[in-house]
């Protein structure tokens, strides 16, 4: 079937077609990006020399050839990375078999919605700049679309009006339209994979991981005074389960409170906790209560019920000076003292010479911190924020923050 829209007007629509795509090249595998320019440029080939599109066959096989790519590539047709690219070559794909002026309009709305894509990766001034011109020329085609033979200046001055007559519309839905806490968008595989934190797993070798991101992790404000730093001992995840290579969060049991015995004042706060799409809350040790939807563990971990998905604010009070009279069962304590067979021979045969020789129970754990202190073991994890200002009751806490 021979192609018989304009030329003038399909290399009109390319254009806006490609920049909606073009913030996404630079994230695409080099295959879709190859495969959308070939397209591309095979569409205006087809415009210009008025030549015959391809058949329904031929462009079924590349649909089924596409889905299979992105499948392979990221193992899911689903979620943000996956989707964005899937569209972008759907697109494209579409373009191919644009015949009438009802594809082009179908185009055009897929178009507007691959636009909208580019604020999933960023929301700055100039990608919405970019955006907006893409939405101008998009709107011209659709319009010189609808009305053949129009002047390209006629129809972008009346695209141009269109948006105009847009602006009040977009400004009461920016002033009055609630915020939606949380990422953007809510596809479930990956709709918070770009909340960065701490990891639930940690592998020797690999804690420079833990200073991955500068982002805020929690803040908190303290009724009175900031107590001393020697109390600023924030607990979060405990990983306790180790296998040989990595430390992991072992089997925890629920518990409504936790025994223990204190001396000294309280200090109460408030604690304004940032998404990070897990379970585990922060608290200064030991708070004398969960908050709501929240439960402590058999380990002293304090942990909400839902994953922290939206910005959480809790009050709690803590004993810095306390004496735990009650936690994990025997068998809990068996597990976490548990090592591999056949794991690092060398760190064992140390372990058992130290039995031997020391016998005493503190004694092994004053010789295995000696041994640590003077080992001239390298930190390089940098603190970037301090967890108690003099003059200020508060403090914003960052995964790179050092608060024990």
């Amino acid at each position: 079937m021979r192609n018989e829209l304009p030329a003038r007007d399909v290399l009109w629509l390319l254009l806006g077609l490609a920049l909606a795509v073009a913030p996404h090249t630079a994230r695409l595998p080099w295959w879709v990006d190859t495969m959308l320019a070939a397209l591309f440029a095979w569409r205006a080939v087809c415009a210009i020399r008025a030549t015959p599109l391809p058949g329904r066959t031929v462009l079924l096989a590349l649909s089924l050839a596409c889905m299979i790519g992105v499948y392979l590539g990221y193992r899911t047709i689903f979620g943000r990375d996956a989707g964005v690219t899937l569209l972008s070559l759907l697109m494209a794909l579409k373009l191919m078999e644009a015949r009438s002026r009802r594809d082009i309009f179908v185009l055009v709305f897929i178009a507007y919605f691959q636009t909208l894509t580019n604020f999933f990766y960023s929301q700055t001034i100039p990608t919405a700049a970019l955006m907006l011109a893409t939405v101008l020329v998009l709107t011209s085609a659709l319009v010189t679309f609808a009305a053949p033979a129009r002047p390209i200046l006629d129809s972008i001055g009346t695209a141009l009006r269109m948006l105009v007559q847009a602006v009040p519309a977009m400004l009461v839905l920016f002033f009055l339209f609630p915020r939606v806490q949380g990422p953007l968008w809510g596809l479930p595989q990956d709709a918070y994979a770009g909340v960065t934190g701490l990891s639930d797993t940690m592998s020797p070798g690999s804690i420079s991981r833990l200073s991955a991101s500068d982002a805020i992790a929690f803040r908190v404000k303290f009724r009175d005074r900031v107590p001393p730093r020697a109390q600023l001992y924030w607990r979060g995840p405990v990983l306790w389960d180790f296998d040989g290579q990595t430390w992991r969060a072992g089997t925890v049991y629920l518990r409504r409170g936790m025994q223990f015995e204190v001396s000294g004042a309280p200090v109460d706060y408030e604690v304004t906790l940032e998404p990070h799409n897990r379970n585990w809350l922060f608290a200064l040790e030991m708070p004398d209560h969960a908050p709501p939807n929240a439960r402590f563990t058999s380990d002293y971990q304090l942990i909400s019920l839902p994953p922290v998905r939206t910005r959480l604010r809790y009050e709690l009070r803590s004993y810095p000076n306390y004496l735990a009279t009650g936690g994990g069962e025997p068998g809990d304590l068996a597990a976490a003292l548990a090592l591999p067979r056949r794991f690092n021979p060398r760190a064992r045969a140390l372990a058992q010479e130290w039995r031997e020789t020391l016998g005493n129970e503190a004694a092994i754990v004053r010789r295995a911190v000696d041994f640590y202190r003077g080992a001239r073991f390298a930190a390089r994890i940098r603190s970037t924020s301090s967890c108690s200002t003099p003059s200020r009751a508060s403090a914003n806490i960052s995964p790179r923050a050092s608060c024990s």
